[in-house]
């Protein structure tokens, strides 16, 4: 029995649409059929979604179909299109490709525009200190509620009075705390670290004069500090600590606050 004769035909049976297609001689190499195997197969399948895009004909067509006439003598490479009408499916298919190709780039395109666009986005929802808190940190929560939030940590104990915390990501010196949870009125201020601005803009390091002009209305308490109503929310107001000029430290606390006076 003709060993290689054999083979052959096994695997062109078994495979019929990937190798028959393409003249492939899996005799040849006995000991690299699993390397020859994946190759052929996606070649075959990309071959067939080709066609799915150019046309209804096409995907349903055999590879020989969409690949254009070769020069090789038979046996040396995929077989030939020797019929008149397959060739005029050929040229049908290459005035396809254009439209392929235009479709393609396009694609390319949008799929850039949208990984800026979303990169944009990310830039833009940073967490600002108010109208209502810092990201999902809210002032008015329950202690259950803010540790739900995974992004404080406790630092002070209550007490039966208001505990201190801190927001994970900015953490603060030992004997300071950056957000206080009362009992009575739930989360009642949280301050703000470097980094942190308010949906105006402000920020430690930002100007009086910029302060004054993001918050027209900002007067100065009794303690020295700049205060005001937070914007967007009636509940809350604003603190500025402003010293030569600059904001050195500032907060957002709840109205009805009994942390601190």
């Amino acid at each position: 029995m003709n060993t290689s004769e054999t083979v052959r035909t096994h695997s062109l049976e078994r495979f019929p649409r990937s190798f028959a297609d393409c003249g492939f001689d899996p005799a040849a190499h006995l000991t690299a059929n699993a390397a020859w195997l994946t190759p052929a197969t996606i070649a075959h399948n990309l071959l067939r979604a080709t066609g799915c895009l150019a046309s209804v004909f096409h995907a349903k067509a055999r590879g020989a179909t969409s690949r254009p006439p070769s020069p090789t003598p038979p046996g040396s490479g995929c077989r030939q299109l020797q019929s008149s009408s397959t060739q005029n499916l050929y040229r049908r298919f290459a005035v396809k490709q254009n439209m392929m190709k235009t479709m393609i780039g396009a694609s390319l395109l949008a799929g850039s525009l949208l990984v800026s666009g979303a990169t944009a986005a990310n830039a833009q929802v940073k967490p600002t200190l108010g109208p209502h808190g810092y990201g999902a940190v809210k002032l008015g929560m329950t202690v259950k509620q803010a540790k739900a939030t995974r992004k404080v940590v406790q630092k002070m104990p209550g007490g039966g009075g208001c505990s201190g915390w801190d927001l994970k990501k900015f953490p603060t010196p030992k004997d300071s705390v950056g957000v206080y949870i009362s009992p009575k009125v739930g989360l009642a201020a949280i301050f703000a670290a470097k980094g942190m601005r308010t949906p105006e803009g402000i920020k430690i390091g930002s100007t009086a004069k910029q302060l004054k002009a993001a918050y027209p209305h900002i007067k100065k308490d009794f303690h020295g500090f700049y205060s005001i109503t937070v914007p967007g929310n009636k509940k809350a107001y604003y603190t500025f600590g402003v010293t030569r000029g600059k904001v050195t430290e500032y907060g957002m606390a709840l109205n009805e606050q009994d942390c601190f006076n």
